[in-house]
């Protein structure tokens, strides 16, 4: 039992969500008559951490909203909890807006001994994500009854420290926030840029000549199919958690004996091109990153290395191409379904068409992207700073740490103080990181696009 060995402040209590909600029910057993317009009907894809999303939900009459809300009626104080599919994510209602939900959705109006900001903490933290885990049924088709629900255990404490840890992690989750943006920002920056050297890709504005990828490629082959294992016996083979966005991540690596033969076959080299083969999901196919690491790498066989010609192409720049939305439009009648995973081929990879840019321009926006990846590296580290100071003051708060029980305890003035000085410095990063993409737009559309080989002196915060 989760509350076994775990010993609360004075003044807490252990609670089942059955006793401080005075209802929990879910949303519609039945998909209604969608519209085009109406009240927002939202489901599981709806509710997440961040926040209540309408910009993708379906929309119902206001008679079918009417009718739902006899039995389920969303309400500002109440709290939404996921049940199908993904579950275990709780949002508080901090909106006045008439919606409906459906089945994949609990909602729990809560009692007046517990506040919404605390219930929507506390169910989004470990002691409760554990839980709901656990308590999931199904594998294909996960389900969190209502019955279930209604047993996950939380830590109580009075309505003031509920409002205090809220508080305090309120502050935290701004952090987390402002590190997030400062992150999405850079993702945006990099997209941007091309655009205004390369201009729009769907009318090609600047009349470049269009190629295929085969015309521009040495070889493009995929990697083994040996098994992988986690100790460091043998090479390093880069597989497809190892393919985050454009680039590479080795946090998590496996390692395989190969022959001599293979070896050199699908051994890695500087500007190769990996790309993901298959998934199930289908914005993850057809994924790239430059390979630009200095040690010896393999890859996997749900990869494909497409080795380019350096002569012709640039390979930051066909990357960067196929991540823009025409990119991935070319890419998807190449893109099958077999078994519920989606997939490309070798030969549907060569078949791919894209412009091409002179090389010295091409070479111009290698630069631009070496130098930001630095930057985007900091950015990470900072982003993953913030998430962990986020959890462990979750961890310490639900455990009831941030009461203090004793002249030695740590206040939490502490550490607000130190979320604050984080919060202040993300701010000011942000800030200065917006500042220098906009003179790096603004230079970059009189500058890059002089097709020399000029330099690019381009400065971004963190960067020299």
């Amino acid at each position: 039992m989760i509350t076994e060995g775990k010993k609360l402040p004075n003044g807490w209590r252990w609670v089942t969500l059955a006793e401080v909600c005075r209802d929990i029910s879910d949303g519609t057993h039945f998909t209604p008559t969608y519209v085009s317009e109406g009240i927002p009907f939202l489901s599981v894809k709806d509710v997440r951490e961040t926040g209540i999303s309408f910009d993708d939900c379906r929309f119902i009459t206001e008679k079918q909203h009417r009718e739902l809300c006899k039995r389920c009626k969303p309400e500002r104080g109440d709290v939404l909890y996921t049940k199908v599919g993904t579950t275990g994510i709780a949002k508080a209602i901090d909106i006045e807006r008439e919606f409906s939900i459906f089945v994949s959705v609990a909602l729990l109006k809560l009692r007046p001994d517990v506040i919404p900001e605390y219930m929507e903490r506390v169910l989004n933290a470990p002691i409760c994500r554990v839980q709901a885990a656990e308590l999931t049924q199904g594998a294909a088709n996960r389900n969190l009854v209502i019955q279930d629900i209604k047993r996950i255990v939380i830590p109580l404490p009075s309505l003031a420290e509920q409002k205090r840890i809220a508080a305090i992690a309120q502050k935290a989750d701004r952090l987390r926030g402002t590190r997030r943006y400062a992150l999405q920002l850079s993702d945006t920056y990099l997209q941007s840029v091309f655009l205004e050297m390369f201009g729009d890709p769907i009318i090609n504005s600047m009349g470049w000549d269009r190629v295929t990828l085969s015309d521009i490629k040495t070889d493009c082959i995929y990697g083994t199919s040996t098994k992988c294992y986690p100790e460091p016996n043998g090479l390093p083979v880069l597989r497809i958690p190892n393919i985050l966005g454009d680039e590479i991540d080795i946090s998590n690596l496996k390692y395989a004996k190969l022959s001599s033969k293979e070896i050199e076959q699908l051994s890695l080299r500087e500007g190769d091109l990996l790309f993901v083969r298959t998934n199930g999901n289908l914005d993850y196919v057809g994924r790239s990153a430059v390979f630009n690491l200095n040690d010896s790498y393999l890859f996997a066989s749900y990869l494909i290395r497409a080795r380019l010609n350096f002569k012709k192409v640039n390979p930051w720049f066909v990357s960067a191409y196929l991540r823009t939305s025409v990119g991935r439009q070319v890419m998807s009648p190449f893109i099958r379904t077999t078994a519920g995973q989606f997939n490309i081929s070798v030969e549907g990879l060569k078949q791919i068409v894209l412009p091409l840019p002179p090389l010295p321009l091409q070479e111009k926006f290698a630069q631009i992207v070496q130098k930001f990846e630095r930057l985007r590296t900091q950015q990470r580290e900072a982003e993953r700073q913030a998430e962990h100071l986020f959890q462990t003051l979750l961890h310490r708060a639900f455990r009831g740490e941030l009461t203090p029980q004793g002249f030695n305890d740590e206040p939490a003035s502490v550490l607000l103080e130190e979320i604050g000085a984080e919060q202040t410095k993300a701010e000011a990063e942000a800030k200065a990181a917006t500042q220098a993409m906009g003179d790096a737009a603004e230079y970059l559309g009189s500058k890059a696009k002089q097709q020399d080989k000029e330099f690019i002196q381009l400065k971004l915060p963190g960067i020299e």
